[in-house]
């Protein structure tokens, strides 16, 4: 929907949107390393199941807003699998623009 018509304004368009997955890897490191390391000595911190009065740091989707079944951390798993599903998906869009 926002990309570019022209051919080279398509391919600036699409390593900003690279750009993306970076940004959120940063700003998350220390989670995500731990994350795909399959360690499990900080679950107790990263997937402590949260009471009645916790605030999710950012909307929740409909589908997981059941406090039962949520973790302090569900929503940066979920942004992890969105984002590197989007990097690939943007990897695929600019290897087009090059051929």
């Amino acid at each position: 929907m926002f990309v570019p018509d022209e051919a080279d304004r398509q391919f600036v368009f699409w390593r900003n949107e690279l750009k993306r997955y970076k940004r959120f890897y940063e700003k998350h490191k220390d989670f995500i390393t731990y994350y795909e390391s399959n360690a499990t000595h900080l679950d107790g911190f990263y997937f402590i199941k949260v009471t009645k009065e916790w605030k999710p740091p950012q909307p929740m989707p409909t589908y997981d807003s059941d406090t039962n079944y949520c973790s302090s951390h569900d929503h940066l798993v979920r942004g992890l699998l969105a984002n590197k599903m989007y990097y690939e998906y943007v990897k695929e869009k600019l290897a087009a623009l090059k051929t």
